[in-house]
């Protein structure tokens, strides 16, 4: 997938993109789009490793994952958190 400052090849490559949007993964959700256990993204995240996470309630509260960025690391285009 393609970062937010990257133009796209095609317009199927823009069509796909604006579809995947800002979609909010859970954990569980992020974790089976990557193929992964749940406790794999928790232990990432202690290692500061994987996609970028957010705690937009603060810490001690869920965590989400923006679905394109999740794409993007599977993709191996983008680093960790």
């Amino acid at each position: 997938m393609l970062r937010e400052n990257e133009v796209p090849a095609t317009a199927e490559a823009d069509s796909s993109l604006s579809r995947l949007g800002r979609r909010l993964l859970t954990t569980k959700e992020a974790a089976a789009l990557l193929r992964k256990n749940t406790k794999t993204l928790e232990r990432w995240r202690d290692e500061r490793r994987g996609p970028r996470w957010y705690q937009p309630e603060g810490r001690g509260t869920s965590v989400y994952y923006l679905e394109h960025e999740v794409v993007a690391f599977a993709l191996g285009r983008v680093g960790a958190a």
